[in-house]
């Protein structure tokens, strides 16, 4: 498998302006008793904007046979090369362009290379490619980071699918269907209900028959994690998709820390019709509580559990129990926006007994639009305790 660059193709200008945000994580222990609940105060938190550049950034990634070619996310085994293409703003001079490949949640080759000033601060490039002119490339669940080292914002993941589409045998009548859900670790290998502690990746597939391919047609995903659903996308059904065949790009993955270990559930249905649906469950990791357990988020201290939060939203507030901690340890707590590591925070641990952790949030009081929207990853653990690694999603949209 071999990276290539050339001469880009075009420039565009552009503007994009990233709204700046201040971030700020509180954690106050309380009493050791069982589920005691104070009151956050914003004065303990931390201004994180002076790490967040504001202004640099890369949009619309796309991927195709050739660097003008229509963007598509489905490629038949065999391909030889995918392109990658996307606009970026405000490029600083002296700065490096970073792309990583995965392949089924296993990093597959990696390139950096010193930007070109011949490329300009703002345009788009679509010289960037992936290719094997000898046998095709791997088939497989493709995963793209492309970033600027230094510049969490410059950072735009996309993804795609090299696979061929088994035979689909089409019920009898005419009514759309989804049939055949199944999880695995790649596009085309076995059912699997169970995956390891630590899995990266886990690739959803299923069959579909007499669907009307408009742009109208929306298909939906709902991810659910230990009964609370914390990932919803919809999309519009794809011209490149016949009325019946299988999608095989749709996965769950998280290549930085690994999925966390839980139950989970997926359900995918047509917005425009909820009765063409499928659903199924499955496993990653041993599911037991240790000495931390059930990690939930809400607005408010004492409000009901959800991973979804509206536009606007100022604080999310983390909470989850503890029981027998050691004493004399250190707790790290994570939070991470759109794969881009935020905050790391340590602090001695406190706490004695059995209890709730609940004074912990995540706030932006300075602008009328809070929180910037995105997908958050929050990872909790005691420094030298592995098995008290606690790992939760929640959305901002």
């Amino acid at each position: 498998m071999v990276l290539r660059t050339a001469q880009t193709r075009r420039l565009l200008s552009a503007a994009l302006i990233v709204a700046t945000i201040v971030l700020s994580l509180a954690l106050s222990m309380p009493l050791p008793t069982h589920a005691q609940q104070t009151t956050p105060t914003p004065g303990q938190g931390t201004d994180l904007s002076s790490g967040l550049n504001v202004n640099v950034a890369f949009t619309d990634l796309t991927f195709s046979t050739s660097n003008v070619g229509a963007p598509t996310t489905n490629f038949p085994s065999g391909t030889q090369e995918v392109f990658a293409r996307f606009n970026y703003f405000n490029i600083p001079s002296g700065t490096s362009l970073l792309r990583q490949w995965y392949r089924d949640g296993q990093l597959a080759i990696q390139k950096e290379d010193a930007w070109s000033d011949g490329w300009g601060t703002s345009g788009r490039l679509t010289h960037i490619s992936i290719f094997d002119y000898t046998s095709g490339l791997t088939p497989g669940y493709y995963h793209v980071v492309v970033s600027l080292p230094g510049y969490p914002a410059a950072q735009i993941t996309g993804d795609f699918v090299i696979a061929d589409n088994p035979i689909v045998i089409v019920p009898p009548g005419q009514a759309p269907i989804f049939t055949n859900l199944s999880v695995s670790s790649s596009p085309a290998g076995p059912s699997m209900a169970a995956f390891p502690a630590g899995t990266p990746f886990v690739s959803a597939r299923w069959d579909y028959a007499n669907i009307l391919v408009s742009a109208s047609t929306l298909v939906q995903r709902d991810w659910y994690f230990n009964g609370v659903l914390f990932r919803s996308v919809a999309d519009s059904w794809s011209p490149n998709w016949p009325s019946s065949g299988r999608l095989t790009h749709i996965a769950l993955y998280d290549y930085q820390n690994g999925l966390p270990s839980g139950t989970y559930r997926l359900v995918v249905s047509l917005v425009n019709n909820p009765a063409v649906r499928a659903e199924m469950g499955f496993t990653i990791g041993d599911n037991t509580p240790g000495v931390f357990s059930a990690l939930t988020f809400s607005d408010t201290p004492y409000g009901s559990p959800t991973a979804y939060f509206l536009r606007g939203t100022q604080q999310v507030f983390a909470r989850w129990n503890y029981s027998n901690v050691p004493s004399g340890l250190t707790v790290i707590r994570r939070w991470y926006r759109n794969g881009a590591l935020l905050l790391e925070r340590r602090e001695p641990w406190t706490l004695a007994g059995t209890g709730m952790a609940v004074n912990v949030s995540i706030y932006d009081f300075t602008t009328a639009n809070g929180l910037l929207p995105g997908d958050y990853f929050v990872q909790i653990i005691l420094d030298g305790l592995p098995q008290t690694i606690l790992s939760g999603y929640f959305t901002i949209r």
